[in-house]
């Protein structure tokens, strides 16, 4: 697994690797560790492989959740059997990332499946507390807005676009609060083109901003980013990003848990993001489904790491809590 900067630097040319920046951020740096609302076993070791290989190796980080025991037991339970396990996971992250915002720091999130979002914008709710609300723009191929009611899968890492705005099991949807942790009216969907009709139905009713790739093919990437960032910062102005790397064309980002065809590129989104380092209402970034298990060639780490350094372009200063 091990790979070079130069390796990784090689992933991306000249013109569109991270640009210099004269200020410096200060960011906590976090690792989702569980795959528990995933078909398949691999996210859970995400942030360990990511901080290990990548330029972001020998950082400091916190971790929650681990990657032995119960996550494997856990694998048969197709169904919300296996919120009384995520839950706890998710208080923790969501403690760990209102922490980080109470001390003035920016944050980041290496999942784990899409179901840590419940706990990273629980926690940025609960720091904002009554400073303000937060928008969000969710960057997927997937709605990830069933519930319990309409989810054929039943899988969590399906449902927790939904938890935040307010539907589904309530011991996720009320894990800090009883009001919903986001507003429909600043949330935007980025990428989508794999959904089923019961969570579309309920994005639209709620009044949710969808850009299904059919339009961002049509407007290109930049248009779309430009409005999506309007709407997130349409309340208070602070906003968060949740990729999920399934929004990514598969043959250039293979390792996730359920790749859909026709994704976005994955150098222009890292290119469509940049300008957003410059963005004071950035409150963190969250990145989930890698799942190293189902990389090839180190393709998504590297992806990973472009996107990590173009939104934070001077990384030096980190959190300075040890690891783990």
């Amino acid at each position: 697994m091990s790979t070079s900067i130069t390796q990784l630097a090689a992933a991306f040319p000249d013109n569109e690797r991270p640009h210099k920046n004269t200020s410096r951020v200060m960011v906590t740096l976090l690792g989702a560790a569980w795959d528990l609302g995933a078909p398949s076993f691999g996210s859970s070791t995400a942030a360990d492989i990511f901080f290990k290989h990548s330029r972001c190796q020998g950082y400091p980080w916190k971790k929650v959740g681990k990657q032995q025991g119960f996550l494997r037991t856990a694998q048969t339970l197709k169904n919300t059997a296996v919120v009384p396990q995520i839950a706890p996971l998710c208080l923790q992250l969501a403690r760990r990332v209102s922490d980080a915002l109470n001390q003035q720091r920016k944050f980041v999130v290496i999942g784990g499946d899409h179901s840590c979002a419940i706990g990273t914008w629980n926690g940025v709710a609960h720091a904002l507390g009554q400073k303000g609300s937060f928008g969000l723009i969710w960057i997927d191929a997937h709605l990830d807005s069933h519930t319990p009611d309409t989810s054929a899968s039943m899988r969590l890492h399906g449902m927790p676009l939904a938890v935040l705005l307010g539907y589904g099991d309530q011991r996720l949807t009320r894990l800090l609060s009883t009001k919903p942790v986001i507003h429909p009216g600043t949330v935007c969907v980025v990428g989508a083109r794999s959904y089923e009709a019961p969570e579309l139905e309920l994005l639209q009713r709620l009044g949710v901003r969808i850009f299904f790739i059919s339009e961002i093919q049509k407007r290109g990437l930049n248009k779309v980013i430009a409005e999506a960032v309007d709407i997130a910062s349409s309340g208070s102005g602070k906003f968060g990003i949740s990729i999920d790397l399934d929004v990514l064309n598969p043959e250039q980002a293979p390792g996730v848990n359920t790749p859909v065809v026709y994704g976005l590129n994955a150098k222009r989104l890292v290119q469509t993001l940049r300008p957003l380092s410059e963005n004071p209402g950035l409150l963190g970034v969250e990145i989930a489904e890698f799942n190293p298990v189902l990389d090839r060639k180190n393709r998504t780490l590297k992806i990973i790491e472009a996107l990590l350094f173009s939104l934070f372009p001077r990384l030096e200063e980190v959190t300075d809590a040890q690891p783990h």
